[in-house]
C-alpha cells in the first residue's frame, strides 16, 4: 500500500460496488440577499445585543461611528463590559473598512473588503443546488431563516456534522447566542424528518466546527485551529463511536481542515502543493493516521470539491487553469463544474456550503 504522501500515479477508475460516497440527501443554508441588507443586520444584532445588556441591568456607553472600529456581530469585538458597564462599538459608516489587512473573520464575511457580488454568489449557490438535484440524483434541503441575510448559516458545514445516521449539532464560537439557538433550531427542525440520531455540542469548553472535520470512510480526521479546539475534536470523538478519531494540528490557525485536503474517494484524498497542506500531511503521519493515496494538485481552489454519487463536482476550470489536466488524467469519475467565485473570495469552498447526508432505508421526507 501507498504511503500517505503518496502521489497517486495511475488513474482512478470508478467501480460503483466500491463507491462508498453514497447519499440521500444535500442540507444546503439560505443565500444572503446582498451586503447591503447583510450590513443593516450588523445594526439589528447590537440593537439585540444592548437590550441584553440593559435586561440585566448594565448601563451602556455607547461609542461614536469610527471606521477603525470592528463592524461584526462577534461579542468580544463589540463591547467591553467593566464595573457593570459596557462600551459598545457602533459599526463604521456603510462601505467603510478597517485598515488593510487588519480585518477578522467575521469581518471579512460582514463587509464588503473582497467587493463580494452578492447576485452573482446567489447565481454560483442556485447551480450547486441545480447540480446536486438534477446530476447527483440528491434531494436537497435547504434550512431557510426567517431573516434572509443569515450569513453565519450560509456555512451550513460549521453548524452540522453528519456520518453514517448519527448528526451532530455544532455550535461556532464567537456568534451571538440568539443566532446560535435560532440556527440550531431551524437545523434541528429540518433533521427530525431524517431519522437520524442527532446530538449537541453542549459543552461550554468546547468549541467544533463541522468544517474542520473530515470522515474518510474509515475514520475522522479533526483539525485544531482557531474555530475547533482541543476539547470540541474529543467531543467529536464522542459522539462517533463506531470510528477513530485522529486529531491533528493545522499550521495556520485561520484555515478549515476541509479546505485543504477532501476526499475523493474511499483511501483517496486530494491536497494542494503549499506548506500548510504539506505541514499538515506530515502532522497526519505523525499522529498515525491510516494510509491514504493522494491525488497532489496545484491550486488550492482544486480541493474544492464534493464527491458523492459517482460524481466529481468541482470548480470551473477556468479557476484551476493548472489542476484541471490532474483532476482529468487521475481521476476517471464523471465530473461537473461550476463557477464558485465570490464566496471563495472569503476563504469558503463549496463543502462548506453542503453537507451530504448518506443513503438510509428509515429515510421517508
Amino acid at each position: 500500500m501507498e504511503t500517505l504522501n503518496s502521489t497517486l500515479n495511475n488513474t482512478l477508475n470508478l467501480d460503483s460496488d466500491k463507491y462508498f460516497m453514497k447519499h440521500s440527501y444535500a442540507i444546503l443554508g439560505s443565500m444572503v440577499k446582498s451586503n447591503d441588507s447583510a450590513h443593516n443586520l450588523i445594526i439589528n444584532e447590537i440593537e439585540l445585543l444592548k437590550d441584553t445588556l440593559q435586561s440585566v441591568d448594565v448601563t451602556l456607553c455607547e461609542l461614536p461611528n469610527d471606521k477603525n472600529f470592528p463592524h461584526t456581530c462577534f461579542v468580544g469585538e463589540l463591547v467591553v463590559i467593566i464595573d457593570n458597564t459596557a462600551c459598545i462599538c457602533k459599526p463604521p459608516s456603510h462601505g467603510k473598512t478597517n485598515q488593510e489587512g487588519d480585518l477578522t473573520l467575521s469581518e471579512k464575511i460582514r463587509s464588503n473588503h473582497f467587493d463580494i457580488n452578492w447576485s452573482h454568489a446567489k447565481d454560483e449557490h442556485h447551480t450547486i443546488m441545480s447540480m446536486l438535484a438534477i446530476d447527483l440524483k440528491l434531494t436537497v434541503c435547504t434550512v431557510k431563516s426567517q431573516q434572509d441575510n443569515n450569513l453565519e448559516l450560509l456555512f451550513i458545514s460549521d453548524w452540522l456534522i453528519v456520518i453514517d445516521g448519527v448528526a451532530l449539532l455544532c455550535r461556532p464560537a464567537n456568534v451571538l447566542m440568539d443566532i446560535v439557538d435560532n440556527n440550531i433550531a431551524l437545523i434541528r427542525d429540518l433533521l427530525n424528518d431524517f431519522g437520524l440520531n442527532i446530538f449537541e455540542v453542549d459543552s461550554d469548553c468546547a468549541s467544533v466546527v463541522g468544517s474542520d472535520v473530515l470522515w474518510t470512510g474509515s475514520e475522522i480526521i479533526v483539525g485544531l485551529n482557531q474555530y475547533t479546539n482541543i476539547e470540541g475534536a474529543q467531543f467529536v470523538a464522542s459522539i462517533f463511536t463506531d470510528y477513530s478519531t485522529s486529531i491533528v494540528k493545522i499550521s495556520d490557525p485561520t484555515q478549515h481542515l476541509k479546505s485543504l485536503i477532501s476526499m475523493i474517494n474511499y483511501n483517496v484524498m486530494c491536497a494542494a502543493k503549499n506548506k500548510i497542506t504539506e505541514e499538515l500531511l506530515l502532522e497526519m503521519e505523525r499522529v498515525g493516521i491510516h494510509e491514504y493515496k493522494i491525488v497532489r494538485v496545484t491550486e488550492e481552489d482544486a480541493v474544492n470539491l464534493l464527491s458523492t454519487n459517482g460524481w466529481l463536482l468541482h470548480v470551473d476550470p477556468s479557476q484551476i487553469p493548472n489542476s484541471i489536466g490532474i483532476l482529468n488524467n487521475k481521476i476517471h469519475f464523471k465530473k461537473k463544474c461550476v463557477k464558485f467565485e465570490e464566496l471563495t473570495k472569503l476563504g469558503r469552498k463549496i463543502t462548506d456550503c453542503v453537507v451530504l447526508v448518506p443513503k438510509n432505508k428509515h429515510f421517508d421526507i
